[in-house]
């Protein structure tokens, strides 16, 4: 089966290294192109329509979007947050706030409240719309087609287009079966060296079993990496979660149900006791002393018992908690339920460091990788950029990145696993 053959970074930053200004949907292929400058240039030369209306790398309003809701109106988390996706994506696609209360299903009181509170409030949706690129800027754009209608209106009258693809096709890349899910971690492991792990990166689905396999691989073959577990894996964040849960589990929690938590504190309980209920069994001050904090003093207090017990910080988890109105709050199981919905429903950034590791990462989150990857290496092209006047079709309007997600993902060498 032939399959498109999609131009390298190296080649698209040749093919855009006359542009004034790139813009791509794809953050990441905006920072590598960002890391291939060869000349003295004031401002950024890749990125996004949105990111280059607020001047950052990859917007994160959503969440500050969704606080802003939940403290400012009276919408409940899950009514917010539906609110605000649907409202979002339809600004996004059509280039109009309004416009989703043209369809009378989403004409609802909380469609029009996000509305209202979109209009005034600061975001990368309403700066694109106010934004526009100065008149003497030579602008290349790379897969005009994964752009969206609010993109769009940053372009300019004409600027150059450059597609993803070289127009050649390749054949299906060699493939090998193995045994076992460790036997696929080996096999990786053995391309992979500390003195080589700034250089690759490994595309895994978070939600497969790869995930803490190829993490619990590296930390023991001592390859630092970077990525992996998001905020709401954290052991300390999941453990206090669990703990709120079990505190407001009722009587019939029981002590095997408690055991795993408190060994993360370290305290150890006889497993005779594990089928009686908690609230019959001694020795357990420390479970008590969090239940304590919880159920009659603040969030703020719990997460402080927390971390005396454990011998860590939660600075994020409080900082989150802060931003949400619940930290100096009383915390009841309906406050414990909208936290966990939170955290399921965004992603929190996690401060991580950035280079010399091996990056871990999530398909469905990217399109392009500047490193090395566990898949297809893929060819640089030398076609030249096409002149495009605004308003005019381009030629691959539909399915723009259609060859796979293995190697829809380019590389910046032909270096392959």
């Amino acid at each position: 089966m032939p399959l498109r053959e999609a131009t390298s970074i190296d080649g698209l930053g040749e093919l855009t290294q006359d542009a004034d200004l790139t813009l791509t949907a794809d953050p990441p292929l905006a920072l590598a192109l960002d890391r291939r400058v060869k000349r003295p240039q004031l401002g950024r030369v890749g990125a996004t329509p949105r990111g280059y209306a607020v001047n950052e790398f990859t917007p994160m309003d959503r969440r500050k979007l969704f606080e802003q809701l939940v403290t400012e109106t009276e919408l409940t988390w899950k009514q917010a947050h539906r609110a605000l996706d649907r409202t979002l994506s339809c600004w996004d696609q059509t280039g109009t706030l309004d416009s989703i209360r043209t369809h009378d299903e989403f004409d609802t009181p909380a469609i029009r409240t996000a509305v209202e509170t979109l209009r005034d409030g600061d975001s990368s949706y309403h700066a694109l719309t106010e934004r526009s690129l100065p008149a003497d800027q030579d602008v290349a754009v790379i897969n005009e087609a994964a752009l969206s209608s609010l993109d769009r209106r940053l372009l300019p009258d004409e600027y150059d287009t450059v597609e993803p693809f070289t127009g050649d096709t390749t054949s299906v890349p060699e493939f090998h079966v193995f045994p076992s899910a460790t036997a696929i971690v080996d096999a990786l492991l053995a391309q992979l060296d500390a003195h080589s792990a700034e250089s690759v990166g490994i595309v895994l689905d978070e939600s497969t079993v790869f995930s803490p396999l190829v993490e619990s691989a590296l930390e023991t073959a001592e390859i630092p990496y970077q990525g992996g577990p998001g905020f709401v894996d954290d052991d300390s964040v999941r453990t206090f979660l669990r703990l709120c849960d079990a505190v407001f589990a009722g009587s019939d929690l029981r002590v095997a149900d408690l055991r795993p938590l408190l060994a993360r504190v370290g305290v150890t309980i006889e497993r005779r006791a594990d089928q009686r209920r908690v609230d019959r069994v001694d020795g357990l001050d420390v479970f008590d002393d969090f239940r304590t904090a919880l159920t009659d003093g603040t969030l703020r207090d719990a997460i402080g018992v927390y971390e005396r017990l454990a011998g860590t910080e939660l600075g994020p988890l409080r900082e989150e908690c802060a931003s949400l109105g619940l930290l100096d709050e009383a915390f009841t199981s309906a406050h414990l339920d909208r936290l966990q919905y939170y955290l399921a429903s965004f992603d929190v950034p996690v401060d991580r460091e950035s280079e010399e590791f091996c990056s871990r990462m999530a398909p469905r989150r990217r399109i392009s990788t500047d490193r090395s990857c566990s898949t297809s290496g893929l060819a640089t092209a030398g076609r030249k950029p096409r002149r495009m006047s605004r308003g005019s079709t381009p030629s691959n309007t539909s399915n723009a990145i259609s060859i796979g997600l293995r190697s829809s993902y380019r590389t910046a060498t032909s270096n392959t696993f």
